[in-house]
């Protein structure tokens, strides 16, 4: 799978930038290039190889018909016939070398002088002969299958042989379009069962795909191809990948015929394809999930963690149920400190309560729930078996202790009295399923948050997935899965389909956003922290500062590569599943690197999941961004600096190995070039912290303005000026690439292609951050209503997970396909919609059994540690109020910092 990473349906488009004419290595490899595709398939070099052959299939147009050949060098109405058999190569082929050897005569002759003169009778030996290295049990199971459907003697026909036929694939049209896999039907053959009456035995049939390879290189033509097709075969249970290459070889031996007219064009023909062409098969076992210990154990771990949330949503339940209807969208918990313990309580249970204190006893503040100020709800309501405890703050202040106690009626307003939670029973109700419901599904921007960046996260991530759609399967696969990939592919020239080639642009945008919030909330953490470090201060905050994010982004993440891992077999499984899913086979090995973020800097060739570089890069991020904050909060001059040099440093690492890679002088089809711009640029720190340290100058701008929204003053025109500056910026970069695509353009020079690529991302990340700073400022206008619309916030908190999963589902939609695709506009926006759908349910389901709860459980610990050591912590002032709003409310794609959610900051 991926050495999943990227993409868009561009390749597509460009590895034939070739409508009409010829083949572009140049547009090959740049957009192979843009599209970040990550290793090494087959697809790639046979769509390479198709173009060129169908350019010279073009050209011999034009050297006239065969009829028109002096001396009728053709016999006509003469056949190559293959008795039972089925032809297993396209005649385009066979024409195309028919031609090559009529209309050259020095190369028929040439093959004619090689040609040895068999004895008689000898391509019907070797067409009825076992051959050595097949076993006799498959041999004969596939000797009884051809006979079982020979058309020249229907009394032999059986039913199981002739469905056998009928399921395996045959040639059809197209192939000059892109029409390279012949699948036949998967479901029918592994559905087949043989029955042998004479020998009183059965067997099952099996579907392999046959890869056939034909190497054709005729130096005095200057032709060389390497045509790569696939189809698939219905063959008897006890035949192997090995046994089907030798059978297959065998299929192509040339008729009985040949062996009476050798040196007849049409058997020199068919002895140049069975010299040329070779095989690799493979068969396709069904996954044994009786004998899968690491599926069965995924399965159970995934139900115990089902039974966890519904036993939990069950108990919330049962407690909304008792003590009456809890406000719906309430984020925090109503609090209550009492020894250590906390508690939720109904308003209108406490209005009532209220009236049965004994005279004198009423509370110094109406405010019975702990709001953003901090007030405490009054001690009364903490109940314990029918009664009412009295340690009640008067309006002087001064505590009033009475041992006395006030029977309460057994219900209020006729619900059961309420009861505080326990420490376990919080940790419990985290993975509630109402709880988490309503946290992530509530539309309601908090105060001070910045709300314009949870739709450029949703729109962002709509565009991402819109380009993986028209890539990841029609080319980024590791087998041929589409009907007319040469046809789709000449949308390239279109001005309008360069948004899907630059798609990668998404991951700048991300990266900067991940910048600015981390900026914002780290500097106002320093600023309540300032003067209060001691060196246990700084290990504790140190180890949390790392473990918080790890833990946050690592729980999902993990249970994520468990699932792929271990059920991907079972997940996907059809006829255009690759023998083997690359990307998988280096997770059974290479998974830890994932756990520890070193997976695009620690043998990153042989990666996992690899395009999940980006958690690599954000965790880098991560680790790096206080050594710039901490000086720049404390020293700006000199953080300035630091984070000027790191600047630096990323534009110089662009400009040198962008150099580098553009000045290589790569021969093999440019895959090296692609795999080189991917694994040396694409997914290393250093050339991707650009937007990101554009993020933090943003945050720490706004840090600097304490976001009292807008106090950040400039006149109208500049404002309009940054809007339109920034427009062009986007657009020149989106679409600048397109002088490369268009018919008969000249390759970009060394220098132009360096240039774009050092500062796309840079101009890119400027343009997107100054539209976030106008919108939090004040300034955004009409583009701030759109991105800070409600919708936009529920779908916000599912983009983390939706970046991770959609890979996985959209290679998973189309390896599940029963025959190959063709794609078309129409085609292409139904899957896009329907992969968004996917995407968001599956990140939902994925965020009420996995994220939050584990999100919640962290969060909870850590409270009831602080406050346990710490009560004082329990009241906070205005301004950290306001940030405990944007941390809690902004879980933005890479999870942000979150421990401003606790009242008072970073404290362990």
């Amino acid at each position: 799978m991926l050495k999943i990473s990227v993409a868009v349906l561009i390749i597509l488009h460009s590895l034939l930038g070739i409508c009409d004419g010829e083949l572009s290595k140049h547009n090959v490899k740049h957009v192979l290039k843009k599209a970040s595709l990550p290793y090494k398939t087959q697809v790639t070099k046979a769509l390479y190889e198709l173009a060129k052959f169908r350019d010279a299939y073009k050209i011999m147009q034009e050297w006239g018909p065969l009829d028109s050949l002096p001396g009728n060098i053709i016999r006509k109405n003469r056949h190559m016939t293959m008795l039972n058999s089925r032809d297993r190569i396209p005649e385009e082929l066979r024409l195309y070398i028919l031609k090559i050897l009529q209309f050259n005569p020095t190369v028929l002759d040439e093959y004619k002088k090689r040609h040895r003169e068999y004895p008689k009778g000898h391509w019907e030996s070797v067409k009825t002969t076992k051959p050595l290295n097949v076993s006799q049990k498959c041999w004969n199971d596939w000797t009884l299958m051809k006979n079982g459907f020979d058309l020249d003697n229907p009394g032999a026909i059986t039913d199981w042989a002739f469905e056998m036929f009928d399921a395996s694939g045959k040639i059809g049209p197209g192939i000059l379009q892109g029409n390279l896999h012949f699948v036949g039907n998967f479901d029918q053959c592994n559905g087949i069962r043989a029955n042998i009456s004479q020998e009183k035995r059965t067997f099952n049939a099996k579907y392999c795909t046959g890869q056939e390879i034909l190497e054709l290189d005729i130096p005095l033509l200057d032709i060389s191809l390497l045509l790569t097709f696939w189809h698939g075969e219905c063959i008897p249970s006890e035949c192997n990948a090995k046994d089907l290459n030798q059978l297959l070889k065998q299929e192509l031996v040339p008729p009985e015929e040949c062996d009476w007219d050798p040196l007849s064009v049409e058997c020199i023909v068919q002895e140049v394809l069975y010299e040329s062409i070779s095989y690799d098969s493979y068969c396709r076992t069904p996954p044994d999930y009786d004998t899968d210990g690491y599926a069965q154990a995924t399965i159970i771990l995934v139900l115990i963690l089902a039974i966890v949330v519904v036993l939990a949503t069950f108990m919330e339940f049962c407690r909304i149920t008792a003590y009456g209807k809890i406000s719906a969208f309430r984020f925090k918990d109503i609090w209550n400190y009492n020894n250590g313990s906390y508690t939720n309580f109904p308003k209108d249970q406490m209005d009532n309560a209220t009236t049965h204190l004994p005279t004198g006893l009423q509370p110094a503040s109406g405010n019975y729930f702990q709001g953003k100020t901090g007030s405490l709800m009054p001690a009364y309501m903490i109940h314990g078996n029918g009664e009412l405890k009295h340690r009640i703050p008067t309006a002087n202040g001064t505590a009033h202790k009475d041992t006395s106690t006030v029977k309460e009626p057994t219900e209020l307003n006729g619900y059961r009295q309420w009861k505080p939670l326990t420490n376990i029973e919080r940790i419990v109700f985290t993975f509630s399923g109402i709880s988490n419901f309503r946290k992530i599904l509530n539309a309601t921007h908090e105060e001070g948050s910045f709300s314009c960046l949870h739709g450029i996260k949703v729109l962002s991530m709509g565009w991402l997935i819109f380009a993986h759609t028209h890539l990841m399967g029609p080319l980024y696969a590791e087998s041929w899965t589409t009907k007319n990939l040469l046809i789709a592919l000449e949308r390239l020239e279109l001005y309008s389909f360069q948004p899907i080639i630059n798609a990668g642009l998404t991951a700048d945008t991300f990266f900067m956003i991940t910048g600015l919030i981390l900026s914002y909330s780290f500097l106002h953490f320093l600023k309540r922290k300032k003067g209060g470090w001691t060196v246990k201060k700084v290990i504790s905050t140190s180890i949390y500062y790392i473990f918080h994010r790890w833990w946050r982004l690592t729980i999902v993440y993990a249970a994520i590569l468990m699932v792929y891992i271990n059920l991907q077999p079972y997940l996907s499984n059809g006829p255009i599943v690759p023998e083997q899913v690359t990307d998988r086979e280096n997770c059974l090995t290479n998974w830890w690197k994932n756990i520890l973020y070193i997976n695009n800097i620690y043998k990153y060739r042989q990666g996992c999941m690899t395009y999940s570089w980006f958690l690599g890069c954000i965790m880098q991020f991560y680790w790096v961004t206080p050594f710039i904050l901490i000086p720049l909060f404390y020293f700006p001059f000199v953080g300035g600096v630091i984070l000027l040099l790191f600047l630096a440093g990323n534009l110089t690492a662009l400009g040198v190995l962008n150099h580098r890679l553009e000045s290589r002088n790569y021969t093999d089809s440019n895959q090296t070039y692609v795999l080189d711009f991917y694994y040396d640029i694409i997914m290393k720190p250093y050339t991707r912290i650009g937007p990101h340290l554009v993020g933090i100058f943003i945050g720490y701008i706004l840090f600097k303005n304490q976001c009292q929204f807008p106090k950040v003053g400039f006149p109208k025109v500049l404002n309009v000026f940054g809007w339109a500056a920034s427009i062009a910026m986007c657009s020149a970069i989106a679409y600048g690439t397109h002088s490369q695509f268009i018919e008969g353009a000249e390759p970009w020079s060394v220098q132009r292609a360096v240039a774009y690529e050092t500062l796309c991302s840079l101009t890119w990340s400027l343009a997107i951050g100054w539209m976030c700073f106008s919108c939090i400022t004040g300034y955004g206008g009409v583009a701030d209503s759109i991105l800070s619309w409600g919708a936009f916030l529920p779908l916000s908190r599912l983009t983390f997970v939706a970046h991770i999963t959609h890979p996985l589902l959209l290679l998973s939609f189309i390896y599940n396909k029963r025959d190959t695709v063709y794609i078309t506009d129409s085609n292409l926006e139904m899957w896009w919609l329907a992969h968004v759908g996917y995407s968001i349910g599956t990140s939902f389901l994925l965020a009420i059994l996995v994220e939050w709860p584990f999100r919640e459980v962290e969060k909870e610990i850590v409270q009831q540690i602080r406050m346990k050591r710490k009560p004082e912590l329990n009241t906070c002032k205005k301004d950290e109020a306001m940030m405990d709003n944007i941390a809690y409310e902004h879980l933005e794609l890479y999870d942000s910092h979150h421990y401003y959610q606790s009242k008072g900051g970073l404290h362990m």
